[in-house]
């Protein structure tokens, strides 16, 4: 059963729209709060705890701006379907494959 904090979380308006972005492709705090107008504190915040939930993982440091790196994250979810139905909520989703698995996949193919 998930928990009535994760269900927060999940039903949050900004949480959906960068979780939303972040299944697309990898995204930062930056992009997120420029692209959405979500003040940067907001975004910091539900980024963390977005991470906590296990909903969002950082894969990667990017360059940016000259010497200035930026952490970039993706959604662990593929999708999610929340169902309310007359029983009660109803949680689905799909996970992604993990990075680390993700990068064992790519080092498989590039050894040919």
């Amino acid at each position: 059963m998930v928990s009535e904090e994760v269900l927060n979380t999940l039903l949050d308006v900004w949480s959906i729209k960068i979780l939303s972005k972040a299944m697309e492709k990898p995204v930062t705090v930056q992009e997120i709060s420029e692209e959405l107008s979500i003040p940067q504190a907001t975004c910091y915040r539900k980024f963390k705890e977005l991470m906590e939930k296990g909903l969002l993982i950082e894969i990667q440091k990017v360059l940016v701006e000259g010497q200035k790196r930026r952490t970039a994250y993706i959604s662990a979810l593929e999708s999610l379907k929340i169902e309310i139905t007359s029983k009660g909520i109803n949680l689905s989703w799909i996970a992604k494959p993990k990075p680390i698995e993700i990068w064992d996949n790519l080092k498989k193919f590039s050894k040919d």
